[in-house]
This record gives structure tokens, C-alpha cells and sequence, in this order.
């Protein structure tokens, strides 16, 4: 009776192991010492690709080429050597060219004199994590660049506003065929092309949003491609589905992204070339394997049929300052991600060598676009018969250098001008203005002042004072969520620096003329 008891447990046991063996999610395959399979689960074939367990026995684990990582076989002579479990990543390319990760146990089976009889080997598909944790080193990696990157570009900003705005009023003071017109102009440029590499730096400073509207992508995408393409040997192929949705996005900063990749297109074709553009909707469902939340996106891409990126370059080609060009900064495509990211978006690329590079970018699409209404004319209701050449001006900036440059300014301008160097002071000076009965027309307040109040935060308490307040905010930070939504905070306008005379003066002009 006992000896029937054990055969029968041994035997529920033995069931009980198949039913496991065959349904679990793990792929599971048995083997030899000498690595030939000898059974395998369905979920083995399934990540094997495999069309059935006899041509999977076929298959030598030593000698397994499939596997991109080919220390697999020391690792597995490791096993049977150690007698030990063995836990492991392997790297696998599937028949149809998809790259894979699985995580490995080899658990050898040994028998009552310590010998092995053969090898259960357990496989987990782990793909979507390991991308995951990719995408956030990535992410990690790019918002440690945007705390450095942002104080730079920000204290730069002030440096250039200095530079910027002297040279726009000196044109100003020189006759009109002065042979020195023509380097102030010259040197302007100079400066314009170090704006923009300072406002690439801010796409990766902390906080930084782009300022959103509804954008329609079909007609748009067309202009900026058209642009760039103009005067080249690259022919475009635009393929854009019906009734595409629109997004909401900074259109400006699309643009840039769309622009850096035509840009790169062309470079890599510089025989002539196809630049393939497609525009259609798509849904995303939970677990995707691009990590996006569920919903309906808009799938952008631009494939082109220049030299390709090797596959060591396309593991690094979002990475802030990598470029394999003799020339450039190696921001475009970093700047690029960092956009697509805080459209909650993903921008993917794939390539091959000699062949095409095809970036692929998903942006959320919206249901029901909201109608656009003007928050300005709401703010502004009147003074808009003011005399805008004879304005009482009070200034707040931390920097002597923009006090002293937004002075002279104002003061070609014909404006009367009251300095502040913080918050506090600035609201001092404006109370001193209401008891007086000689109330500031406008406050020019930079955003940030270290160790003290700044716009935000000053604003907030001369509304309390007085409610018909009209401030415009001014910072180096241009994609700080103020500057982005600057009305929402009491805010009239927002002036970008660096700025030349005629972009303070388009700025105060906004504010009372309709």
C-alpha cells in the first residue's frame, strides 16, 4: 500500500509538472550535457519563432547562431562544469530581424551520485522592461544635462541681452550709411545664432513646457519639409491619410523637430536621394511596446534613403552633444527628444547601413479642440489711448548690466524710468507711486531673482494694491511655464532675452495698442 501511495504521488507529481510546463507564460526547454534540446513548452517555440518542438530539437544550444550575445555557450559549459544554477541576460535576433532580451536560468538536474542528467532551462521575455528602464536612464540622463544646461543658458542669456541691446540702440546713433552699420548687423547675427543654441540648452531645463495651441500637421508638415528641401536633389514623397487629428503641440518647436530631421536627411544623401513623409492616426493599447499611455496618437514619419547609422551610433543618436558630423553641436536630436517628451510623446528611429534611416515620432491627439480665445484682450480693457512714447516705467531686474541697458532704452524711447533690483523694493517703489498720485504705466520685472522676490511672486502682491496692474515679465528662461502661460499668472506680455530696442518697444506697443 505504501509503495503505491509514493508511485501515485510521483505520478500527480509528474501531471502536475506537465500541466505547469505547458501553460506557464516562461518559455521552458530541456537539454543535454552536450546542448541538444530535448523537449520545449509551446511558449519556448513562441519566442523561438520556432514552427515546431522537432525543429526545435534539431537546434544545439553551443552552437545556436541566432543569438546575438554567443556567450551564451561558455555560460552553459559553465553550468555543466560548476554543476550550479546559473542566472543570465542573452541578446536574441527573431527571424524577422526584431531584437530581443531574455532573462535565463539554467538549472541543472542531477542524479543520487551528483551527476547531471541534463539541464532545465528557463527563458523570460523582457524586452518591454529592459526598454523601459531605457527610456528612463535616457530621460534621467537628459534632465541631469538640463539642470547644468539651464543656469548656463539662462546667466548666458543676460550676458547676450547686454551685448544684443547696446548694439541694436547703437544703430540707432550712427548715421544711416555708416560703414559701421554693416558690422552691427554682421555681429547681431552672431548673436541671433547664440540665442538659439542657448534656447536648444533650455529644452532640457528643469521645467521648462512648451507653449501649447492646436496644431493641424497635414498642411504644416508639407511647408516645412518643402522649405528645406528647396535647392536640393531630394525628392519628397508625402503619403498623409484622410481626416488626420489634430494635436496639441508648440508649433514652433514641432517645426524644430521636423526641421532637424530633414536637415539630417539631407546631409545623409549627399548624391540625391527619397525623403518618405507620412502622417496617419493610430491607438495605442495598454503595455505598447514604445511605453506610451493608451490612447490615439499621431504617427509622423520621415524615412529617408541615405548611408544609415550603425547600430553602435543609434544606441547614443539622442544623447545631448553626440554627433558623428565634422561640424554641429550634437543638440538637434537631443533638443528633438526632449520636445517630442514634453509633448508626452516618443520619438523612435530605426536604420540600416547603406540603406535608410526612418525616424518615427507619436504625439497625443486631441478629440474636441478647444476653442482659441485671447486672454491678452481679456487682461487689457483699457489705456489703449495712452500716450505710448511718454510711459512711467518701473524696471526689477537683479543684473546692473539689463537695468542699465533697459534705461537707455526707454529713455531713446522718450519713457520715464524707476529702477529696482528685486521684488521688494519693486513694490515699495510702486506704493510710493499710488500715495503720490503718479502711478507706473508699466512694470518690466524679470522672472527670476536669486535671493529675493521675483515677477511671479511681486506681481502677485501689487495686484493686491492695486488690481489695474499692467507688468510684462522678462527672463532668459523662455521655456519656464510662466513665460509659456504668462496671462495666467496677471502677467501682459512676456519679452524673451536677449532682446534689441525694437523688440522691447514691439512688446510695450502690444500691450496698448489693439
Amino acid at each position: 500500500m505504501k509503495q503505491k501511495n509514493i508511485e501515485s504521488a510521483l505520478k500527480s507529481n509528474e501531471e502536475a509538472f506537465k500541466i505547469i510546463f505547458e501553460n506557464t507564460s516562461l518559455g521552458i526547454y530541456i537539454a543535454d550535457i552536450n546542448g541538444n534540446i530535448l523537449d520545449a513548452n509551446k511558449t519556448l517555440l513562441e519566442l523561438l519563432a520556432s514552427p515546431s518542438l522537432e525543429a526545435t530539437k534539431k537546434i544545439n544550444l553551443l552552437k545556436f547562431q541566432p543569438l546575438i550575445d554567443n556567450g551564451y555557450s561558455e555560460l552553459f559549459k559553465t553550468c555543466i562544469k560548476n554543476k550550479e544554477t546559473m542566472s543570465f541576460e542573452i541578446k536574441y535576433q527573431s527571424l524577422w530581424g526584431k531584437e530581443l532580451i531574455y532573462f535565463v536560468h539554467l538549472v541543472p538536474k542531477l542524479d543520487v551520485n551528483k551527476n547531471i542528467m541534463y539541464i532545465y532551462t528557463i527563458m523570460n521575455d523582457i524586452t518591454k522592461q529592459k526598454n523601459k528602464e531605457e527610456e528612463e536612464m535616457k530621460n534621467q540622463k537628459l534632465k541631469s544635462i538640463g539642470l547644468l544646461a539651464g543656469g548656463i543658458a539662462h546667466d548666458f542669456n543676460n550676458l547676450l541681452n547686454g551685448l544684443f541691446g547696446n548694439l541694436s540702440l547703437m544703430k540707432y546713433t550712427i548715421e544711416e550709411n555708416h560703414p559701421a552699420l554693416d558690422l552691427l548687423e554682421s555681429a547681431e547675427l552672431s548673436i541671433e545664432r547664440a540665442k538659439s543654441l542657448t534656447k536648444q540648452l533650455l529644452i532640457f531645463s528643469k521645467g521648462g513646457e512648451p507653449i501649447l495651441s492646436t496644431v493641424s500637421m497635414d498642411s504644416f508638415i508639407k511647408e516645412i519639409v518643402l522649405f528645406h528641401l528647396a535647392g536640393s536633389n531630394v525628392k519628397p514623397v508625402f503619403k498623409i491619410d484622410k481626416d488626420i487629428k489634430v494635436i496639441k503641440a508648440d508649433k514652433g518647436q514641432v517645426e524644430q523637430v521636423i526641421s532637424n530631421i530633414v536637415i539630417n536627411a539631407i546631409q545623409a544623401m549627399p548624391n540625391g536621394g527619397m525623403l518618405y513623409v507620412s502622417l496617419s492616426n493610430t491607438s495605442l493599447h495598454a503595455n505598447n511596446a514604445i511605453n506610451l499611455n493608451t490612447g490615439e496618437y499621431l504617427e509622423i514619419s520621415i524615412k529617408d534613403t541615405g548611408i544609415g547609422i550603425s547600430k553602435e551610433n543609434l544606441q547614443s543618436i539622442f544623447d545631448p552633444y553626440f554627433t558623428t558630423k565634422g561640424q554641429g553641436n550634437g543638440l538637434g536630436l537631443a533638443t528633438s527628444y526632449g520636445i517630442i517628451n514634453k509633448h508626452k510623446g516618443t520619438i523612435i528611429v530605426d536604420s540600416e547601413i547603406g540603406k535608410y534611416t526612418k525616424f518615427t515620432i507619436y504625439l497625443p491627439v486631441i478629440k474636441n479642440p478647444p476653442l482659441v480665445t485671447n486672454k491678452l484682450n481679456e487682461i487689457i480693457k483699457k489705456n489703449n489711448s495712452k500716450n505710448i512714447s511718454k510711459l512711467n516705467i518701473l524696471i526689477m531686474d537683479d543684473e546692473y548690466i539689463i537695468r542699465e541697458l533697459l534705461t537707455k532704452m526707454l529713455d531713446f524711447l522718450g519713457h520715464k524710468v524707476t529702477t529696482t533690483s528685486k521684488g521688494e523694493e519693486a513694490i515699495d517703489e510702486y506704493s510710493k507711486s499710488i500715495t503720490n498720485n503718479k502711478k507706473f504705466d508699466l512694470i518690466i520685472s524679470d522672472l527670476t531673482v536669486p535671493g529675493g522676490l521675483g515677477g511671479k511672486e511681486m506681481l502677485k502682491k501689487i495686484l493686491e494694491i492695486n488690481s489695474d496692474v499692467y507688468c510684462i515679465v522678462s527672463s532668459g528662461y523662455s521655456n519656464d511655464p510662466i513665460m509659456a502661460n504668462y496671462q495666467e499668472y496677471g502677467f501682459v506680455g512676456a519679452l524673451e532675452k536677449p532682446y534689441t530696442i525694437d523688440m522691447l518697444k514691439k512688446a510695450i506697443d502690444k500691450v496698448f495698442i489693439k
